[in-house]
């Protein structure tokens, strides 16, 4: 029995069905996440984990066997393909926003650190560091240039900053020491958050 066209859709339908359902579940499972609450350093997480879950499909899409697999679907135009394409156009773009968030935030994440770990002064100091680095990005990126992923960026910082305060005017002991140092905590952190 020589292979037919006819048993070349009976093998690829099944693959059409199964590559699209796995697909859209992958799909669906990252544009549902949203990333942890805290401080800025969990955006640098959450782009990072997105590009991780997204790379190796990418990859595997990109397969010589896979593309050869893919143009043959695509030329019968199996029932379903269409979606199948799309998804796989969604991937791409995905992926491909992922990586570009990765790269352009991993400039951040030392600023982050010390935003999360510094001293007030230390704080003081990296602020202004932050914002040109993130106004450089918002310039030069082609997926983190809108308000929609800076503004969430910006509350984070502003979360980070303001858990940092608390935790550095513990009002509980704040007056139980020496009022000078008191005080000097309370001018430190009211000087990082005016700048």
């Amino acid at each position: 029995h020589t292979f037919t066209a006819t048993d070349a859709i009976k093998l690829l339908e099944p693959l059409v069905q199964s590559w699209t359902e796995t697909l859209q579940r992958i799909l669906d499972r990252e544009t549902m996440k949203r990333g942890a609450p805290g401080g800025p350093i969990q955006e640098v997480l959450y782009w990072r984990e997105r590009h991780s879950v997204l790379s190796p499909l990418y990859h595997q899409l990109n397969k010589p066997k896979i593309q050869t697999v893919l143009r043959l679907m695509y030329k019968v135009q199996l029932e379903g393909v269409s979606t199948l394409k799309s998804l796989i156009a969604d991937i791409i773009k995905y992926h491909t926003e992922a990586k570009d968030n990765v790269k352009f935030l991993a400039t951040l994440e030392r600023h982050f650190n010390n935003l999360s770990r510094g001293t007030m002064s230390q704080i003081r100091e990296v602020i202004p560091a932050v914002v040109n680095a993130i106004r450089m990005i918002w310039i030069i990126s082609k997926h983190y240039n809108t308000d929609d992923r800076v503004v969430p960026l910006m509350e984070r910082i502003a979360v980070q900053l303001t858990e940092k305060v608390m935790e550095r005017i513990n009002i509980n002991t704040l007056f139980r020491g020496n009022l000078e140092e008191a005080k000097k905590i309370i001018s430190e952190a009211q000087c990082m958050l005016e700048d």
